[in-house]
């Protein structure tokens, strides 16, 4: 079986700021967020979760059943796409490859 993963959006309500990520483990996402905040980790995101509230912040999945070796390329589309405010680096250096992982001709 051939391991595939989820890129989503972690956002709340109550700010237009959002966070783009990837997991292989969807069901664990809002709860893995919400520990790093509680645990006053310093990201962008665990800051901005922790100011709003940590249980105010819901996971919608954007893309689904993507092959793990996909996952951090599909990522980075929807961070060059969408332009989240608390991602605070990169998913993955794109250099030579498209965003499905393939290395450009």
């Amino acid at each position: 079986m051939d391991i595939t993963g989820v890129v989503y959006s972690f956002y709340s309500d109550e700010c237009s700021d959002f966070y783009i990520g990837s997991s292989t483990s969807p069901k664990t996402i809002q709860q893995r967020h919400r520990q790093r905040a509680r645990a006053f980790k310093m990201s962008p995101l665990c800051c901005k979760m922790r100011e709003i509230g940590v249980e105010k912040w819901k996971v919608e999945i954007i893309e689904v059943n993507v092959p793990y070796s996909q996952l951090l390329y599909r990522q980075q589309y929807y961070l060059d796409t969408l332009s989240p405010l608390l991602n605070n680096r990169k998913a993955v250096i794109m250099m030579d490859y498209d965003y499905y992982g393939n290395k450009k001709e």
